[in-house]
């Protein structure tokens, strides 16, 4: 009974392939699956694979073999799998002291500019070490927290709330 063989190789849309029985099948552009190729340059999808070449393909890295080809029954459609569900979001943690302090002074600096958070990380590390930013450090561990949320960033900006 003919089987379907179908081609997972990429770019392989209209690739010649030679069967062991002599047949020469063409990938079928729209479906991806082997097609008898006859000399007027035509395909004949109906006819499928024979069991000997089906075997021969089934070895090779790149083609599967479906399911017999059968008038009586259609092709049925591939299922896709369920999409995956998002993990759960854990509860928030309590907060630390240093973010309780952030929190709570983020209100105190009205004129603290979140867009010097754009800077590069070096940069904005030194200018942290220097206290240029000493009025708006909790603002700024808080906007960075909920922002990109870089690591030696946070701590460098805890580290200089906790030395004040």
């Amino acid at each position: 009974m003919p089987k379907v063989v179908k081609c997972t190789l990429p770019h392989a849309r209209s690739l010649r392939v030679a069967g062991v029985s002599g047949v020469v099948y063409i990938v079928c552009p729209n479906t991806m699956t082997l097609c008898v190729a006859r000399e007027d340059d035509s395909t004949d999808c109906d006819s499928g694979v024979s069991e000997e070449d089906a075997a021969r393909f089934r070895q090779f890295e790149g083609f599967e073999v479906i399911e017999p080809v059968s008038a009586a029954t259609p092709p049925s459609p591939r299922v896709s799998p369920a999409p995956k569900q998002a993990p759960a979001v854990p509860p928030p943690e309590s907060l630390d002291s240093a973010d309780r302090e952030a929190d709570d002074n983020s209100q105190l600096s009205p004129e603290f500019d979140a867009s010097i958070l754009d800077v590069r990380v070096g940069i904005l590390l030194k200018s942290i070490k220097k206290g240029e930013h000493d009025a708006h450090l909790p603002a700024l561990l808080a906007a960075e927290k909920a922002g990109k949320a870089r690591k030696g960033l946070i701590k460098s900006i805890q580290d200089r709330i906790n030395r004040g």
